[in-house]
């Protein structure tokens, strides 16, 4: 059986309808998706929300190309086209993006797919792995992004940069999902096993994850994740 904690709130300042991460998922199936949505491009966080939303309710066996296809028809079909001025028209033109985060679990074998710095991790016996991101260093300004493409053209390169992985794990594994601010926070505190913090606390995620902002541990940006274990 699959067990399942998530949470997420919006960057210290910003309201829930400024939110620009998501998170879907069907634990019957086994399917978790996470997304960052650019803060660089208009309606990221419709954009986020279709990735998800489009891995979670499909069925793509990983073939990522397939599913941000599936994906860019929902998003262009969740925009106010009719009410849209025209500089947001200007600016749509250049599409929208967000890191992409897909895992599919059966039985005690799993498999993911990465775009960007959206992280997974796995806490066993053996320590923590960690992926597509592998250091705390590597976290920076520009990471890899899904692209709508040009909505206006119905344009849009496919996807070279995608990361993949796929392992067994046994029922006292942990797999942590996680945006990139508390991604990073993991990766650099990982001597102290980051996560039992964040399972100790499930009960006021809102005021540790927000006392790890004020204090300077963890950099002010929306903070999404989940925690998944087989019992």
């Amino acid at each position: 059986m699959i067990r399942l904690f998530h949470y997420h709130q919006p960057k210290i300042g910003n309201s829930e309808s400024e939110y620009e991460d998501a998170f879907s998922y069907d634990e019957e199936r086994g399917l978790f998706a996470m997304a960052d949505g650019s803060s660089e491009s208009v309606f990221s966080n419709e954009w986020a929300r279709s990735l998800v939303e489009t891995f979670v309710q499909g069925r793509y066996d990983m073939k990522i190309d397939d599913m941000v296809e599936t994906a860019v028809g929902l998003w262009r079909s969740k925009l106010p086209w009719d009410n849209m001025k025209w500089f947001v028209k200007n600016k749509i033109a250049r599409g929208s993006m967000s890191t992409f985060l897909g895992l599919e679990i059966a039985g005690h074998e799993f498999r993911s797919v990465a775009v960007g710095d959206t992280c997974l991790f796995i806490v066993s016996s053996e320590g923590l792995k960690s992926f597509p991101v592998k250091n705390a260093s590597e976290f920076g300004n520009t990471p890899k992004l899904i692209w709508t493409g040009n909505p206006l053209l119905r344009t849009r390169r496919s996807i070279r940069w995608a990361n993949y992985m796929e392992g067994k794990i046994s029922e006292n594994d942990i797999l942590i999902m996680a945006t990139d601010s508390l991604a990073h926070w993991i990766l650099k505190n990982i001597e102290h096993r980051p996560w039992r913090a964040l399972m100790d606390h499930a009960d006021d995620e809102h005021d540790f994850i927000s006392d790890l902002i004020n204090s300077g541990h963890m950099k002010n940006d929306d903070v999404t994740f989940a925690i998944i274990s087989l019992k």
